[in-house]
């Protein structure tokens, strides 16, 4: 592969952590990308849900890192999804036909 070409999965890699950045200091979280990086995400997801799990917009941020990063919590996984289907919105059946 020419230099370009191995550059990509790089530059989408940190593409993926700055958009979650963009979210997490949405919810007021302080949280610099490098600890982002190396965090054991299990536990950050366990600990996004255990303080945020009423807010529409970050139980859409722990689904979206469980499966991002392969996170393989059933029973926290089915929390989520269950509590995306109890709001309100458009967000649970836009983000359940991934």
């Amino acid at each position: 592969p020419t230099d370009g070409q191995a550059e990509r999965p790089d530059l989408a890699h940190h593409w993926q952590y700055c958009l979650y950045m963009a979210e997490i200091e949405e919810m007021r979280m302080s949280y610099t990308i490098d600890q982002l990086m190396s965090c054991d995400k299990h536990g950050l997801a366990r600990g996004m849900w255990r303080d945020h799990r009423d807010e529409p917009r970050a139980v859409r941020l722990i689904f979206t890192l469980l499966i991002d990063f392969r996170v393989s919590d059933i029973s926290l996984l089915g929390a989520v999804m269950r509590q995306l289907l109890s709001f309100d919105c458009s967000c649970a059946s836009s983000i359940l036909q991934l």
